[in-house]
């Protein structure tokens, strides 16, 4: 099952989603999660007026005694005045005036120095933000990774195409100018391959388009999640179908079950597709056969990388496993969750934050203090989805977290 909010799958009997902290509210009848203002239960068709009503009790206050207070006569007391000095003292009015007047200018250039810069395009709403290059290429377990959240980031050539924070998809060069919006619609999971922009909509129904918003349409009008395209071929794990595993044949429309048990964090690596279920990690072949387990445990993240598979326990651990020697290694020990894994280093997050794990150094290090959804890989950089104060935003910054910078400024696309 997946988180109502972000479709993080649930494995167990959670109460909060472990992705995005959502409070899970779960139907008396089956124990699924239920979506957020829903009338019936979305597996089984149970009525909710009546459960979520139960759900929002919350608790009631019990007196510590019944003793009742005993309102005293207030003593009268007489005051006498104080003497004050009516000088003025003009060398500490004029000290505090120089010092108001410098904060006030450190101020004002540390908003325009941190705040981005922003321009209105005449055709649309969005703004340029000051810059920060992108470099480098996409690691692919770093794309698996992106997509295995919420796959909002993707470079295509010459361009990078995100979703905003409104979830609008958007194209800009890789220095971050000239953006534009080419689909004003939520969306996520995006993929671009032979110049088509392939994506799910906001009812997770798999959609395509071209590179500049035309030619849209739906291609598979089924909630999907965890989508993986391999040249004609896209791999998901089907919602209606008991979140089994299957494949969309771009070129025949022909739709083909994978497998029959719950699946979730999908890798496919070449002929292969590994996958977390409720009891541990499996593997099985593109073609439906072989079908093996590899781990017996709840995981959680699952990212492929380097012929080893590295996961999130219900221990909150990050460990890995090699697909050569069968054998399991811890590799981050404190609380964590994994997020992303590039040729370098591992992005996990804390209760701190995000951080980083260093495959050289095997040493972790602090990135980015907040509360952090999604950490995507592009390139050479991050882009984090903060979620603080009920108010989600994307900054983009380098591996260390030194340079960090917002990518959008209004939440609804308007300048500050």
């Amino acid at each position: 099952m997946n988180c109502p909010r972000c479709h993080h799958e649930i494995i167990g009997e959670e109460q909060y989603c472990p992705n995005c902290g959502y409070k899970l509210v779960r139907c008396s009848n089956c124990q699924q999660p239920l979506m957020e203002n829903a009338k019936f239960c979305s597996h089984c068709g149970q009525a909710l007026n009546s459960v979520q009503k139960e759900s929002q009790i919350g608790g009631f206050y019990v007196p510590i005694n019944d003793e009742e207070y005993i309102i005293k006569e207030k003593e009268h007391i007489d005051f006498k005045e104080v003497e004050v000095s009516k000088k003025v003292n003009k060398p500490v009015i004029v000290v505090s005036v120089i010092v108001m007047v410098l904060l006030t200018v450190v101020s004002l250039w540390y908003i325009n120095k941190v705040q981005p810069k922003t321009i209105v395009d005449d055709n649309t709403n969005l703004i340029e933000p000051e810059t920060m290059k992108i470099g480098g290429q996409t690691h692919e377990s770093s794309l698996v990774a992106n997509i295995n959240q919420e796959g909002n980031t993707f470079v295509y050539k010459d361009k990078v195409y995100m979703c905003d924070d409104n979830g609008y998809i958007v194209s800009m060069n890789l220095d971050l100018t000239e953006q534009k919006i080419i689909l004003k619609e939520k969306a996520s999971n995006l993929y671009i391959q032979n110049d088509i922009i392939y994506y799910l909509d906001q009812n997770q129904f798999l959609c395509s388009m071209k590179l500049d918003g035309s030619d849209k349409k739906i291609i598979y009008n089924q909630a999907v999640y965890y989508m993986h395209i391999k040249e004609d071929k896209v791999y998901f794990q089907l919602d209606s179908e008991q979140e089994k595993i299957y494949v969309y044949d771009l070129k025949t429309n022909q739709v083909t079950k994978i497998n029959d048990r719950r699946s979730y964090n999908l890798n496919v690596v070449g002929d292969m597709i590994y996958y977390t279920s409720t009891d541990g990690i499996y593997c099985i072949g593109i073609d439906g056969k072989g079908d093996k387990k590899l781990v017996s445990e709840n995981c959680y993240s699952l990212i492929y990388f380097n012929q080893k598979l590295y996961y999130s326990t219900s221990q909150n651990q990050i460990q890995c496993y090699d697909t050569k020697t069968q054998s399991i290694e811890v590799v981050v020990e404190e609380t964590s969750q994994l997020c992303n894994i590039t040729e370098t280093d591992i992005f996990y997050k804390t209760t701190s934050g995000l951080k980083g794990y260093n495959f050289d150094t095997k040493q972790s290090y602090h990135i980015y203090n907040g509360n952090v959804s999604t950490c995507e890989v592009v390139g050479d950089k991050l882009v984090v989805l903060s979620d603080s104060y009920n108010q989600k935003y994307k900054i983009i910054m380098d591996k260390e977290g030194d340079q960090q910078q917002r990518l959008f400024v209004g939440q609804d696309g308007t300048i500050v």
